[in-house]
């Protein structure tokens, strides 16, 4: 690769922690805390457009995690308050909390829940350091290249890496690269299990989904009737369906209430990480007749006025520091986030990507804007039941023809 830095970057040397099989378990329930407090915020504000919301709160923020293991200063600070994370305060880099978890990821036992993929698309024309790609494929397993930003051979590349770490279901992400991108950052996830009680497709049936504005639209409305994990408060009702992969679970969150406003306290009160876990904790086995529509949702979000609504602005800015990337200041230009989700009789697949595209730090021209029955507005959790970690959730609220 061209223009590598081989001097030392600014900040504390990266060194792998030492730990054990109880500290990676700890240190993975902060980080899952980390990704539902941040996905319960995202949401709810993505949420009040009152279209469909479906993302993932972990790839959106294992791919800023890659971006800010390269930032100081108040950029860095900024982006771990956004982020959630502990201690944001302090000038610990990012990487030395998220090294624990890559380890201890390796050392499980366990078919993986999803896959995930991360990836670095550098400029030939921009130097960056060694350092901090060696960090990146050591602590995040990301592959960097040297790629020439004028040719379309490069958004060519972005985007068929990108298919086939979603498995086909997110063909594209990027349709050109700004004139002034030095690099990008892209991290998919890709997510497909099938249900332990499979619906038979012989139930399903054409019925009504009911939007906000009482349109109704038609569905295809799948049926079972069994003993599922199910529990109702004043709130909502939730029923939990398990997966042949025993960590994975749905969780999906009907209001007592119809509206938008109903929706949107239930996703802003019960995708807090807490009272979320609580929800799991206090489902119990009752026979349900349940109705779930069978659908197919993709999204696709820009996130820079929403993360800068949260408190990451500065990284946008001209004032942002990402000294430990490369010498040339550089700022966060474009945070793309696309997202699909198909339920089906047989379970569930669902992928994500998330596209982060650096420029110079200094001004540009600015771009431009790129029975419980699930028959009305619900929320979808899709989560590792060991240790909470949300990687998919989103509000559905629009569905059928």
């Amino acid at each position: 690769m061209s223009n590598i830095i081989t001097e030392k970057p600014p900040g504390p040397e990266f060194v792998f922690p030492a730990f054990d099989k109880r500290q990676f378990d700890a240190s993975l329930r902060e980080q899952s805390a980390s990704v539902g407090k941040f996905g319960q915020k995202l949401t709810t504000l993505l949420g009040a457009s009152g279209n469909n919301v479906f993302i993932s709160p972990l790839s959106i923020h294992e791919c800023l995690l890659m971006a800010g293991n390269g930032a100081m200063g108040s950029t860095l600070h900024s982006m771990k308050e956004t982020l959630c994370l502990p201690n944001a305060s302090s000038d610990e880099p990012i990487n030395l909390l998220h090294s624990m978890l890559s380890a201890g990821r390796q050392m499980e036992n366990r078919a993986p829940l999803f896959t995930m993929a991360n990836s670095l698309w550098i400029s030939n024309k921009f130097p960056v350091y060694a350092g901090f790609l060696s960090e990146s494929e050591s602590v995040f397993d990301a592959t960097a290249k040297s790629m020439d930003f004028s040719k379309p051979e490069t958004i060519k590349a972005i985007n068929s890496w990108v298919n086939t770490n979603t498995k086909g279901l997110i063909k594209q992400v990027v349709y050109r690269l700004e004139h002034d991108h030095k690099m990008v950052l892209v991290n998919t996830i890709h997510f497909k299990p099938d249900f332990r009680n499979k619906f038979k497709k012989s139930n399903t049936r054409k019925s009504e989904f009911t939007l906000f504005d009482g349109v109704r639209k038609t569905v295809d409305m799948m049926n079972m009737t069994k003993f599922l994990c199910y529990c109702r408060n004043s709130d909502i009702s939730a029923v939990c369906l398990d997966f042949k992969h025993r960590d994975a679970m749905m969780v999906l969150i009907l209001p007592n209430e119809t509206g938008k406003n109903a929706l949107l306290s239930a996703a802003d009160k019960y995708l807090e990480p807490k009272r979320f876990s609580g929800i799991v904790r206090e489902c119990a086995s009752s026979r349900i007749d349940l109705d779930l529509p069978k659908f197919e949702v993709e999204c696709s979000e820009e996130l820079k006025d929403p993360l800068t609504a949260l408190g990451m602005g500065v990284a946008f800015s001209t004032s942002a520091e990402f000294p430990r990337i490369s010498r040339e200041p550089v700022k966060i230009d474009q945070v793309i986030h696309k997202t699909v989700l198909k339920v089906t009789e047989n379970g569930v697949e669902a992928a994500a990507v998330t596209f982060v595209a650096m420029s110079p730090g200094c001004p540009s021209s600015p771009q431009p804007p790129q029975r419980l029955c699930f028959d009305r507005p619900f929320i979808v959790v899709l989560a590792d039941k060991r240790h909470d970690l949300i990687f998919f959730e989103g509000l559905i609220t629009t569905l059928g023809n």
